[in-house]
């Protein structure tokens, strides 16, 4: 079958090792997994994580492998007694990074797949799917209709916009972001954008005097946490303030001893209870990990159906990525600059 293949674990924004061959075996499934051709692939932070191998200790593929965690298609086999049936279209997500979906084919556990809306595209409703980080932030925010104010960092990116959209059907109060997407975001719901390119957040007088209850970073780096601290325009955790980070202090982390699995542990468990200690200086710090099932990714779909959230796509898509070796390497350099606007999404095949 026609797969995409990443030959090397290299850092930086390198795509040379990524090539769209034509001579891969076809995957066969397991009991209770889906073999699936694939229509759509969302390239995602985490695809980008695999592939510079900055992860290794604990995402380390055998070589060559297929990237794209991240897709929608139609089921091609399934168990006899399985809740899904041959021509289902489905929305899956493959926690295996062995077994990637930038291919024609490929399998996914049944609890990791739900049934295509109606009301989305095979390539919307594969670029959605990191709405579950979103929605998952914005729970842990515990938004009070019409009083809760929130700053998000990081308004265009993948989580960001589908963060900004999920606060505004909450009834957050007011929603400040930072972008340079100015018009996208005020759409979508944003009260006010920062340009960061021209103005630092935690410096602006009318913030200070009027302090946000929420900071959600979807950027990391930067030392977020203590500038939200220091400067007074995030509360303190004594009267509601939330510092949660989606991502943690690097936004490129390296996992490649045990080291540095407990300084990650460290900032995710240990920061947390630390500023519940100091609570009257300091935010509160939230940190979470998400990984998405099948419940998940049902309560994520009723939600966009029912307030009729956008799923949006970085316009130098125009509208998706091709499904060959220069589309598949252009998706990556979009993904891995940082700088994409809405989600990157790669065709395979027209449903």
């Amino acid at each position: 079958m026609k797969a995409a293949l990443i030959s090397k674990l290299e850092e930086g924004n390198c795509t040379k090792n990524i090539t769209v061959v034509d001579d891969v075996q076809k995957p066969t499934r397991k009991p209770k997994e889906l073999l699936i051709k694939v229509l759509a692939v969302a390239t995602s932070v985490g695809d980008c994580h695999v592939k510079s191998g900055r992860c290794s200790l604990v995402l380390n593929p055998k070589m060559p492998y297929i990237p794209g965690q991240d897709f929608c298609g139609l089921v091609e086999e399934c168990d006899e007694k399985s809740a899904f049936k041959v021509g289902d279209i489905v929305l899956a997500n493959q926690e295996d990074v062995d077994k990637g979906a930038i291919a024609e084919y490929a399998v996914a556990s049944e609890t990791h797949c739900i049934q295509k809306p109606l009301s989305m595209n095979p390539e919307t409703c594969a670029a959605s799917l990191w709405g579950v980080t979103a929605q998952m932030a914005v729970d842990k925010a515990r938004i009070k209709a019409g009083k809760t104010r929130v700053l998000v960092l990081g308004g265009a990116g993948a989580v960001g916009y589908m963060t900004i959209q999920f606060l505004k059907a909450r009834g957050s109060a007011y929603i400040a972001t930072t972008s340079t997407q100015n018009e996208m975001l005020l759409k979508l719901g944003a009260d006010k954008v920062i340009d960061y390119t021209k103005e630092d957040w935690w410096t602006i007088r009318e913030f200070k005097n009027e302090p946000f209850d929420i900071i959600i970073d979807t950027v990391g780096g930067g030392n977020h946490f203590r500038k939200a601290s220091e400067s007074g325009v995030l509360k303190k955790c004594m009267n509601g303030g939330n510092f949660i980070a989606v991502v943690g202090d690097d936004p490129k982390p390296v996992i490649k001893s045990v080291w540095s699995i407990l300084k990650l542990l460290f900032i995710i468990l240990g920061r947390p209870i630390w500023t519940l200690m100091i609570f009257w200086i300091v935010p509160k710090y939230t940190a979470f990990v998400c990984l998405p099932d099948a419940k998940m990714l049902r309560r994520l779909v009723k939600e966009i159906e029912e307030q009729n959230l956008k799923t949006i796509l970085d316009p130098r898509c125009a509208p998706y990525f091709e499904f060959t070796t220069e589309g598949v390497q252009k998706a990556f350099e979009l993904q891995e600059s940082g700088h994409a606007h809405g989600k990157v999404v790669i065709q395979v095949a027209k449903l």
